[in-house]
């Protein structure tokens, strides 16, 4: 699309769900009426969204562009000897695929006469006193912000860096066998031999679901791996063999997670957003409503202050809950499965997916880590002492 000026106040580099989200509260935000926008579009963004489902939990109601394609109001846990059913009261757990919230958060900026959306890919960006010079597809840009959505996170001042590596197949069956109205949050009915190992299975339908193969570990399987999982899987827990279902359709993906914060500027005027400024949970790559409350708060400091003044995305003792679990992801992997056996089976399902969201009051918190075995995050704790003393932020003199 050819450039509608030259100069904008903000400019949102990638047109994913952190760059879609942002560009959506800021040009939604009635303090900020009279600011324009520029979100660059990149040629990969609308097929890297074809390609992705989010499920999220949430109590209040949802905002204007989630298209929810499924939701659940009830959660099944399968964890050591716990074995849960459970409904969910006050909150519902909702599936948003990729395709359906590109679509619609595109159509509505492209309707906002204060939102330019460009069609470029980002060469490169430099920063000056007075503001950003973006490079969109050899045509320069200036804005007095830019906002990196895309990219890696920065993992320097990690202690542990592991991977939420996944792959999931949508399936339709020749006979019934799913209960559409639960969702399969988590079951560790699998072997523990390559990282802490689940599946998740979302029922679309009595005979159509997806089932998700997920591991937090070091590293990626190789793709047979999965596809044998997730096969195996099917077999014992469905008793559907191969022939009995068919693979409509596949998704995979890779999430960061590890203690460090992340930086959440790369420069005065350029800021991180997203998966580059290590929003995903730290402990269980958990992302979608933490986007939207980052950009949100970006868009709140950009009416109030003019300027996006930026706080920690957790607070320190969701930091330390973190530190702690990631050490007992990487060292000690068997003590896993027991920690989330006895955090679904000793608390109300919405407690703890309030504390997994990061939504809970200090005395839920002290009845949660109660709830589970002490030993290991005693020990996780000794052998963070410095991390906890600051936190849960790495010093800088740490590496690995």
């Amino acid at each position: 699309m050819a450039f509608a000026q030259r100069h904008y106040d903000y400019v949102i580099g990638g047109a994913g769900l952190s760059g879609l989200s942002l560009c959506w509260h800021i040009a939604t935000h009635p303090g900020l009426a009279d600011k324009s926008v520029a979100l660059i579009q990149s040629p990969e963004d609308e097929n890297h969204a074809a390609g992705k489902t989010w499920c999220f939990w949430a109590k209040d109601a949802l905002p204007d562009p989630v298209s929810i394609r499924y939701s659940w109001q009830h959660l099944e846990v399968y964890a050591g000897k716990t074995a849960l059913k459970v409904p969910l009261s006050t909150m519902g757990y909702y599936c948003v695929q990729g395709e359906d919230y590109f679509a619609k958060m595109m159509h509505a900026l492209r309707q906002m006469h204060q939102v330019d959306v460009i069609e470029a890919q980002i060469g490169g960006f430099g920063e000056s006193k007075s503001g950003v010079k973006i490079d969109a597809g050899g045509r320069p840009l200036t804005a007095q912000y830019f906002f990196k959505s895309y990219g890696n996170p920065d993992l320097k001042r990690a202690r542990f860096r592991l991977l939420q590596h996944f792959k999931g197949v949508e399936i339709e069956t020749d006979a019934p066998v799913f209960d559409p109205s639960t969702a399969r949050m988590m079951d560790f009915r699998v072997k523990q031999l390559d990282g802490a190992t689940f599946f998740y299975v979302l029922p679309y339908s009595e005979t159509k679901a997806l089932v998700e193969y997920t591991l937090f570990s070091p590293a990626k399987l190789p793709e047979e791996a999965y596809d044998a999982a997730i096969t195996a899987y099917l077999n014992r827990y469905y008793n559907l063999q191969q022939g009995r279902y068919r693979i409509t359709r596949s998704e995979s993906g890779v999430i960061p997670m590890a203690d460090s914060i992340y930086r959440p500027q790369a420069g005065q005027r350029v800021h991180l957003t997203g998966t580059a400024s290590g929003i995903p949970k730290a402990s269980t790559g958990y992302a979608f409503s933490r986007i939207h409350r980052q950009a949100k708060h970006i868009a709140d400091s950009l009416a109030l202050h003019g300027s996006p003044r930026r706080q920690p995305d957790s607070s320190a003792r969701y930091r330390i809950y973190d530190l702690m679990l990631l050490d007992i992801l990487s060292r000690d992997q068997k003590l896993i499965v027991p920690v989330f056996e006895a955090l679904f089976a000793n608390n109300p399902i919405e407690r703890v997916l309030r504390f997994i969201d990061e939504q809970t009051v200090f005395s839920e918190d002290v009845r949660v880590m109660a709830s589970v075995p002490w030993l290991p995050f005693l020990r996780a704790g000794g052998r963070n002492l410095d991390m906890l003393l600051r936190g849960g932020i790495a010093p800088r003199s740490t590496s690995s």
